[in-house]
């Protein structure tokens, strides 16, 4: 998280080409959206006795397990003005969505996104909130995203769920009074469960194909720079890994930014 966030506000779409990241989690680790209330949205216990980890995203939208070896998690940094993307934040993160779509018809499967939701009620699962952006098979939710917008770039999170556990996220996310196993089953849908079974470097070849042809762009294999490197370290350790950005989305500002100044 901390490396995203520092890509993001490093980011100068006048010096900087696109950026996308794939990557996977270790140890399973259950991510918070921004806005989130933390005793409202997760079992922390449950996460404790498990033994996973836990993190409060940069970007919005639901609790979400990560679960080790069974979801490949992408960021996308884009200008606000990307040619052809909407500049709304639904028609955005729809538009960068296409990528997945694109990724999964490479694996044979056919997908689509999901609907508008105009309701007021906000889940504190992720896969069981809806949206236009979401990425649906059969009616069942496969990968969810959500966005943080500066005033020239933004940030979007994305998950592809390669297997899926119900049992696990049913005890360390909270979900609605009276939901059953069977309701998040019926609801979220993984790779495996459609009978794609299929080697980790295949899914991210397929999706590095997928985001190039929907954005329209060919990536370059890059590392991180050393100032990049340096501005992710210092908000690790300042931010993320700070009590009181996980458990209640704040650090204590004095000080906080004139620190981190001379990155941004």
């Amino acid at each position: 998280m901390a490396v995203d966030e520092a890509l993001l506000l490093l980011y100068q779409p006048e010096k900087h080409m696109p950026i996308i990241r794939f990557y996977m989690w270790r140890p399973s680790t259950v991510s918070i959206g921004f806005h989130q209330k933390l005793e409202d949205s997760v079992n922390i216990e449950k996460i404790r006795l498990k033994g996973f980890e836990l993190v409060r995203r940069p970007t919005g939208g639901g609790a979400l397990l990560h679960a080790e070896d069974l979801e490949i998690t992408y960021s996308v940094i884009l200008p606000l003005d990307f040619p052809c993307m909407p500049n709304d934040v639904v028609g955005s993160a729809t538009f960068i969505t296409r990528g997945i779509i694109s990724a999964l018809k490479r694996l044979g499967i056919n997908a689509s996104h999901g609907t508008r939701f105009s309701g007021t009620r906000k889940y504190a699962l992720c896969y069981f909130r809806e949206a236009q952006s979401d990425i649906k098979v059969q009616g069942r939710k496969i990968s969810g995203s959500a966005q943080r917008r500066l005033h020239k770039a933004l940030l979007q999170h994305g998950t592809l769920l390669i297997g899926f556990r119900p049992e696990d996220w049913y005890e360390v996310i909270k979900v609605p009074s009276g939901t059953t196993l069977d309701d998040l089953k019926k609801s979220i849908v993984s790779l495996k469960d459609l009978g794609v079974d299929v080697d980790t470097d295949t899914v991210l070849k397929a999706l590095i194909r997928g985001f190039s042809d929907a954005l329209n762009v060919e990536f370059v294999e890059s590392e991180l720079k050393d100032e990049e490197e340096e501005f992710a370290t210092e908000l690790e350790k300042r931010k993320y890994g700070n009590h009181e950005w996980t458990f209640h989305g704040c650090v204590r500002k004095v000080g906080f930014l004139r620190d981190l100044s001379k990155y941004v």
